[in-house]
């Protein structure tokens, strides 16, 4: 009998470990009641356009983290070289192309972004399938950043958000 009590519990905790509980994609966001476009590529680069002269853009070396469905969180304060979020405006120039996300051509007339650097926030993310570290292969993420300080070098300028969303975007292929 007590065999029978040993066996039954160390099935019972062998059966339930988390690499066999499935997870469905997007995991531990909720979908906003307004959803923002978003685009993507690599391996990994997401963007959002704030208005017509600025984005947010996140970048995470899928290299070196793994992205699972289940959700996956990383805070920025200390500094983390395989995340990294910047805020970027437009220059004024009108002849000028400033956003070039996702695009392997350089233009004669790229104009240069103001840009500001997080240094402090927390990103959460979900992937559309579970992923080896370093695997390309087109999936989908759904990125939430929530508290992000970003600050710009040359000026010492400030910026928050207190909440982005990029939900449902296609990354893991390379422009070329």
């Amino acid at each position: 009998m007590r065999f029978l009590v040993i066996v039954s519990a160390l099935f019972l905790t062998l059966s339930c470990s988390d690499s066999e509980v499935d997870v469905e994609y997007p995991n531990g966001i909720t979908k906003p009641e307004s959803v923002s476009k978003s685009g993507g590529c690599g391996n990994l680069e997401v963007y959002q356009y704030i208005n017509e002269t600025s984005a947010i853009v996140v970048n995470i070396n899928a290299n070196s983290v793994q992205l699972t469905k289940k959700l996956t969180e990383f805070n920025l304060t200390g500094g983390d070289e395989n995340i990294s979020i910047s805020y970027l405006i437009a220059g004024n120039s009108t002849d000028s192309i400033y956003f070039n996300f996702c695009n392997d051509i350089a233009y004669p007339n790229m104009g240069k972004n103001k840009v500001y650097k997080a240094h402090a926030g927390n990103v959460f993310v979900t992937a559309s399938k579970d992923l080896k570290k370093g695997e390309v292969t087109m999936y989908k993420v759904t990125i939430r950043i929530t508290d992000v300080y970003l600050k710009n070098m040359e000026t010492n300028e400030s910026i928050f958000f207190s909440e982005i969303i990029y939900w449902d975007v296609f990354v893991g292929w390379f422009p070329g």
